[in-house]
């Protein structure tokens, strides 16, 4: 699996932990919980919002509009 390209790379690895293909080797709840609130926690963005490739395909599917008008 390719790195998401707005991904951080403590985030790709946290990524790749948890899509290894023996699920012994995966990281736990627990573990989830603990690296993630690390990531959280960096003063580092770990998700850059900003960075975005306006040609890839689904940045632009256009918005669906909600049909519950009943």
């Amino acid at each position: 699996m390719e790195r998401p390209e707005m991904c951080s790379d403590d985030v790709y690895e946290l990524m790749t932990e948890c899509w290894r293909e023996d699920p012994t080797t995966r990281p736990s709840f627990s573990q989830l919980i603990d690296k993630l609130e690390a990531i959280m926690t960096r003063d580092v963005p770990y998700c850059d919002v900003n960075k975005h490739d306006e040609s890839s395909p689904y940045y632009n599917v256009p918005a669906q509009a909600d049909n519950d008008s009943g």
